[in-house]
């Protein structure tokens, strides 16, 4: 006995006009092609975002990986641990330590200071203040800032902060270890600085170079 798909009538002659016939290869093709329709349109959502990841650059990967560390202690608490964790993370070099020479009080002395790229400017007491792009790093050497409302001790004699944004003379830094004291309960957290306002010492503006 020939069983019936269920739902269909059988008949016999020709069509019968009452009722419609579906095909079932018909049926088969057309969920096919709406199959490929949607992995088209998954795959294209896909590549996107691949793209659209990929069109970050150094300098913007650093700002938002640092962001994602705020308020969280990273490595030791040490500034240097939150800048190199960032940097690590984004692929970018290392930070070296180097030997600087500088002019205080007319005399030359050389200090140890670090590196985190590509150095662009050197600054301190009654320079022009240029601002970095975010995503620079900059490293404050015994650098003591003051303005109408603030003052800042950046450096003892180290202090390095990654730039979140600029505005005029206000650079907006993600930075560690800014409470002073147990530096075990330090925090990543984020500080608007006029460097205009800089008495003494200096610092330096890096570009991060990727690995």
């Amino acid at each position: 006995m020939r069983m019936q798909p269920a739902g269909c009538v059988p008949f016999v002659g020709g069509a019968s006009k009452d009722h419609a016939t579906i095909n079932p290869r018909k049926g088969i093709g057309t969920r096919m092609k709406l199959h490929t329709m949607i992995g088209i349109v998954v795959l294209g959502i896909s590549l996107g975002a691949v793209n659209g990841a990929q069109a970050q650059t150094l300098e913007q990967k650093i700002v938002t990986n640092a962001q994602t560390k705020l308020n969280k202690k990273i490595g030791d608490g040490q500034c240097t641990a939150f800048v190199s964790d960032v940097l690590k993370e984004t692929g970018a070099q290392p930070m070296t330590k180097v030997t600087k020479q500088v002019v205080e009080n007319g005399a030359v002395k050389k200090i140890e200071s670090y590196s985190w790229g590509k150095h662009r400017v050197s600054l301190g007491k009654n320079a022009k203040p240029v601002m970095p792009q975010p995503g620079n790093i900059i490293q404050f050497e015994s650098c003591v800032i003051k303005n109408a409302n603030s003052s800042w001790n950046l450096g003892f004699p180290h202090h390095t902060s990654i730039v979140k944004s600029a505005d005029g003379r206000k650079v907006t830094v993600l930075h560690q270890n800014m409470e002073g004291g147990d530096v075990s309960k330090s925090k990543v957290r984020e500080d608007t600085i006029d460097l205009a306002g800089v008495v003494s010492g200096r610092y330096y503006i890096y570009a991060a170079v990727p690995q």
